[in-house]
C-alpha cells in the first residue's frame, strides 16, 4: 500500500511538469503580439474568475450538502473544460458573428442563422418552452416582472 501511495504522490503531487509547467500555460501560449498577448490574459481571467464562482455554488450547494466531496476534483474539471469552450464559442461570436440579426447585410444574416440553430438547439429537449432574445438587460428585466405579476 506505502508503494502505491509513493507512487500517485511522486505522479500526481509531486510531479513537476504539472506544478512547474502546465500551470503556466497561459504565459506560454501568447504569441509576440500584444493584441493576442492581452486577447489571450483577458480569456484567462474570465475563464479563472467565472470557474470559481461556479465551483464555490457547486461546491457549497450541491456537494458539501449532499456529502459528496470526493467529486470535487472530477466536479471542477467538468466545470472548467464547460467555461473554457463556453468562452471559446463567444469569443468566436464576437469576433466573426457580430451583425445584427434583424438587418439585410451578410453579416447579418449569417448572425440570424446562429441565432436560429442556437433557439432550436435550446428547444430540443423542451419544445413546448419559448425562447425569447432581448437587446439588453433591462428589456429582460422587464419581461420577468411583467411576465409573473
Amino acid at each position: 500500500m506505502s508503494y502505491l501511495l509513493l507512487f500517485l504522490s511522486a505522479a500526481i503531487v509531486n510531479n513537476f511538469v504539472l506544478v512547474r509547467f502546465l500551470g503556466i500555460c497561459p504565459f506560454v501560449g501568447v504569441s509576440k503580439h500584444l493584441s493576442s498577448a492581452v486577447g489571450m490574459g483577458l480569456a484567462t481571467t474570465f475563464v479563472l474568475v467565472l470557474t470559481a464562482v461556479i465551483c464555490y455554488i457547486v461546491d457549497t450547494f450541491l456537494l458539501v450538502p449532499y456529502n459528496i466531496t470526493e467529486l470535487r476534483v472530477l466536479t471542477y474539471i467538468v466545470l472548467i473544460a464547460a467555461v473554457v469552450q463556453f468562452t471559446e464559442i463567444m469569443i468566436k461570436c464576437m469576433e466573426e458573428d457580430f451583425g445584427n440579426p434583424s438587418s439585410l447585410y451578410q453579416l447579418g444574416v449569417d448572425s440570424e442563422k446562429i441565432l436560429k440553430t442556437a433557439r432550436k438547439n435550446l428547444l430540443k429537449e423542451n419544445p413546448d418552452y419559448t425562447v425569447i432574445f432581448t437587446s439588453g438587460g433591462t428589456e429582460a428585466d422587464n419581461m420577468a416582472i411583467m411576465g409573473s405579476a
